[in-house]
């Protein structure tokens, strides 16, 4: 398998289908004595390789397994009865995207800074520094901040006064965060983002115009948060602003002050929640979704991409559009919205047409001496 695309990070190490079926519960259909020596992306997949394939219609599914130079490929067992053998050895699996988290530490090395403090940090005596702890150069780390076992702190974190940094928690390049704030154990902060900034809180004051008003609340990240880069989540105003256990949260996210975010949420990209807002657990926010303020999301929903929630959620279901709908009324409203052009026509048509028949009647009583009846 040729490393011309592949990072630094690869593992030299073969392993059979049949041994990678077993390891992740999958069954084979083909060749199971073939050997993969690496993991592909579909489309940069070649001889020797492992990729995978989901949500995909079965037609679609067997011109790419025609197509692929891959020697394996993991499909969902919703397809396993729908090929001949022949081609790349399959593996059928529930999920082949679980499967392959399963399998990439098998053929890829994770990168991981080595114990050690860099001479070049800037750290406060006051500081608590648990075990086995990496702290990058130009990391700068405030007066009393707690830091447990196991945490990696990337070059050029600043890390305010008062912080609490939970066991193995990763904070990359460039992140911030903010005083006396808290992260909890297993938390990633991808580069770029900020913790526990001001939340954006202004009043009326005729002298001033608007009046900042002070944001002296904190910043809560439950334990295995992740964060992604460039996302701002803003600090309270009083008590807390809060993203749940497990949670997982996109780049380039807007959190306003004081948003409570529960357990095993997904926030996706360029989505926006503005102050006070409630969101419950293992709810879905997909791309640029807005959020006002003082909204209340109940624990289950997924609202699709580019929806306004400007009102509660109060049932658990799929919500789209803007005001919010559930989901299946606004596919008929867009359906329907549509097909308006087409029917606005027709009714033009028929209008005229009932115009031109009305004149075409009058027309006709008007050779009659302004009588429509030849008795007249």
């Amino acid at each position: 398998m040729s490393n011309a695309f592949s990072p630094g990070n690869l593992l030299q190490t073969s392993r059979s289908v049949a041994e990678i079926a077993k390891l992740i519960d999958g069954k084979v259909i083909g060749d199971s004595s073939r050997l993969v020596q690496g993991l592909r992306a579909l489309d940069e997949a070649e001889q020797g390789c492992l990729s995978f394939v989901r949500h995909m219609a079965t037609a679609d599914l067997l011109k790419v397994i025609q197509s692929t130079k891959a020697t394996a490929l993991l499909i969902s067992d919703r397809h396993a009865e729908d090929f001949p053998v022949g081609g790349p050895s399959l593996i059928a699996v529930k999920d082949p995207a679980a499967a392959l988290t399963k399998l990439v530490p098998l053929y890829v090395s994770s990168y991981r800074r080595a114990p050690g403090i860099s001479e070049r940090a800037e750290i406060d005596p006051s500081v608590k520094l648990g075990q086995r702890i990496s702290i990058g150069a130009y990391c700068v780390i405030g007066a009393d901040v707690e830091i447990a076992d196991d945490v990696t702190i990337h070059p050029q974190v600043v890390i305010y006064p008062g912080v609490k940094i939970g066991a193995r928690a990763v904070i990359h390049a460039g992140a911030v965060v903010r005083e006396w704030c808290n992260v909890g154990a297993d938390v990633i902060i991808q580069n770029g983002a900020v913790i526990g900034a001001d939340g954006f809180g202004y009043v009326p004051d005729p002298e001033l115009g608007l009046r900042h008003v002070p944001q002296v609340g904190v910043t809560q990240l439950a334990d295995r948060v992740e964060v992604g880069a460039n996302t701002c989540i803003d600090r309270a105003t009083l008590g807390r602003t809060y993203v749940g256990q497990g949670s997982k949260i996109d780049n380039l996210v807007q959190i306003g002050h004081n948003v409570k975010i529960g357990q095993f949420c997904i926030v996706c990209g360029q989505v926006g929640i503005a102050g006070s807002s409630r969101v419950g657990n293992q709810v879905t926010l997909a791309g640029a979704v807005g959020v006002g303020d003082h909204v209340e999301i109940t624990d289950g929903c997924r609202v699709g991409a580019r929806s306004g929630v400007n009102e509660n959620l109060t049932k658990k279901g799929d919500y789209a559009g803007f005001p919010i709908l559930p989901a299946n009324e606004w596919r008929r409203m867009v359906s329907a919205l549509r097909a308006l052009p087409r029917a606005i026509g027709k009714l033009g048509r028929a209008e005229r047409g009932q115009k031109q028949s009305a004149s075409s009647k009058r027309s006709r009583g008007g050779d009659n001496g302004g009588c429509g009846s030849m008795n007249c």
